[in-house]
């Protein structure tokens, strides 16, 4: 009867450690889901904002950035 308790034991145990490793598994899958769906709106931004810079339309620019956008090199085409 001793050699069953020690057996059902480990085997809780081991439930428990494969358990907390599977939460550990899908919060980090989930992470990478997350991040793969920014990465992919990115992309869709960025050919979206060559399209039509393409097209000649620079306003897209403004519409894209954010309101706090600092433009760190000239972007002012007179000069």
């Amino acid at each position: 009867m001793k050699k069953h308790g020690v057996i059902l034991l480990m085997a809780l145990i081991i439930c428990f450690m494969l358990g907390c490793q599977d939460k550990e598994t899908m919060a980090e899958l989930e992470e990478f889901r997350v991040q793969k769906e920014v990465e992919e709106q990115n992309k869709k931004l960025i050919v979206r904002l060559i399209e039509e810079m393409d097209k000649g339309n620079f306003d897209i620019f403004d519409e894209l950035s954010s309101d706090d956008y600092v433009c760190h090199f000239s972007c002012d085409s007179s000069g």
